[in-house]
């Protein structure tokens, strides 16, 4: 298991997409929101409500270990 880097723990729920989570489309869009802190690993375009996928910040980061990158993101 790696040293987790994040200040929010592994299990925190982020958004997604369902093509994100299925690795059918990559993350174009990544945003750490001021207010509450809430992640969100997005395509380009805004999504459809149906769409929306909730995953572990841990699974996002197996998923795709370049977010591991996004660390010090405000």
């Amino acid at each position: 298991m790696i040293d987790w880097p994040f200040a929010d723990p592994r299990n925190v729920a982020v958004v997604t997409v369902k093509n994100i989570m299925n690795g059918v489309a990559p993350i174009l869009r990544v945003t750490h929101d001021l207010d509450d802190g809430a992640w969100q690993f997005l395509v380009w375009v805004t999504p459809d409500i149906d769409d929306a996928a909730i995953m572990s910040l841990e699974e996002m980061t197996i998923s795709d270990p370049t977010i591991l990158e996004l660390v010090d993101l405000p």
